[in-house]
C-alpha cells in the first residue's frame, strides 16, 4: 500500500472528548529523544582505519538492531553514523517503512482484508513487545 509523502494525523479521543494524542515533526527540529532525557552513549571520531568482524553504515533502529546481535554473538563491531546518538531520522523512516501500524485496524482490514490485517497487528504488537524486553534487558 502507498502513502503519501504527508500523511494526516488522526487523533483519537479520550472519554471526555478531549484529545489523546498530539502531532509532532519526526523530521526537523529537537529530536523527540533529547527531550526525554535519553541516555549518553559512549562515541568517539574514527580518526584511523580499522578492523572489526562487522562494519554497520547506520545507527537507526536497524542497524543498531543487528549491531546488538553481532556482538551478543561475540563478534567485533564497529557502527557508524554521520550523526551523534539520537539524532537521526529513524522516527520518521521507521514510520514510513512500517505505515500498517500507523493505519487505524479498520481502514487496513478494508484495504488489505480483516486476516491479514489482523497477523499485521499481531506481529506488530509481538515485535515490539519484544523490542521493549530488549531494551530493558540493555538498559
Amino acid at each position: 500500500m502507498a502513502k503519501s509523502a504527508r500523511a494526516p494525523y488522526l487523533s483519537e479521543m479520550d472519554e471526555s472528548g478531549g484529545s489523546i494524542t498530539e502531532q509532532s515533526d519526526l523530521r526537523t527540529g529537537r529530536p523527540l529523544w533529547t527531550a526525554l532525557g535519553a541516555p549518553r552513549i559512549a562515541t568517539q571520531l574514527l580518526e584511523a582505519p580499522g578492523k572489526a568482524d562487522v562494519v554497520i553504515v547506520g545507527a537507526g533502529i536497524t542497524g543498531a538492531l543487528v549491531a546488538e546481535v553481532a556482538s551478543a554473538r561475540g563478534l567485533s563491531v564497529i557502527l557508524l553514523d554521520r550523526r551523534p546518538p539520537f539524532h537521526g531520522s529513524t522516527a520518521a523512516s521507521t514510520a514510513l517503512l512500517q505505515y500498517e501500524i500507523d493505519t487505524p485496524f479498520v481502514h487496513l482490514a478494508d484495504d488489505i482484508g480483516f486476516e491479514r490485517a489482523r497477523r499485521v497487528w499481531q506481529r506488530s504488537y509481538r515485535a515490539l513487545a519484544d523490542l521493549c524486553r530488549l531494551v530493558l534487558r540493555l538498559r
